[in-house]
């Protein structure tokens, strides 16, 4: 029973992770200068890490409140989750021009959008943390090195398919680790 939450909480830990691959692909061209590349690649992993910790500490603030229901509500949060990744992997595989950005502010406000389902993880952080206290340490790297391989990768409408479709493997990653929780609670 312990490998399998184990596994899961990596798979979660990956679909989270994942959400820095396709922004990044967008760094790898040829306008982007390579300080500007690696400023990206650090924003994408930082702004992972920054909103997972901010929303754990709404959480640590508030969920106390709603202890009566929380493998309830770890299921709704993770279920929000996974059906936000499946609307961004349906907007990557039409083809909308999602990660265009002009400067690096733009760029960042961009990873803090993208970031969005880490400051959902980091709500229900209370009673819902898989790796303990270096979760957000562990998100940072594994983002970075999701952005890192996306930002060295060739640009390409190949790409573009494989990003929407592992966009869509994370997503499903997040919602078995959802029934999880919820079956084993």
């Amino acid at each position: 029973m312990n490998a399998l939450k184990n596994l899961f909480n990596i798979l979660f830990l990956l679909a989270l992770a994942y959400q820095a691959f396709p922004p990044a692909i967008t760094l790898n061209s040829k306008e982007v200068t390579p300080s500007d590349r690696w400023m990206g690649i650090l924003i994408l992993a930082l702004m992972q890490a920054v909103l997972y910790n901010f929303g754990g500490w709404l959480g640590r603030r508030f969920m106390y409140l709603f202890e009566a229901h929380s493998s309830i509500i770890v299921f709704a949060v993770l279920a929000f989750i996974s059906l936000r990744l499946i609307q961004q992997a349906l907007k990557i595989r039409k083809g909308a021009i999602l990660f265009d950005f002009n400067t690096l502010q733009h760029f960042t406000l961009l990873a803090i959008m993208i970031a969005f389902p880490a400051f959902f993880a980091g709500l229900i952080q209370p009673w819902f943390s898989p790796f303990g206290w270096y979760f957000s340490w562990s998100l940072m790297g594994v983002s970075f090195l999701f952005a890192l391989l996306s930002a060295k990768m060739k640009s390409n409408p190949y790409q573009i398919l494989m990003a929407s479709l592992f966009q869509l493997l994370a997503a499903s990653f997040v919602i078995f680790n959802a029934f999880y929780v919820l079956f084993s609670a």
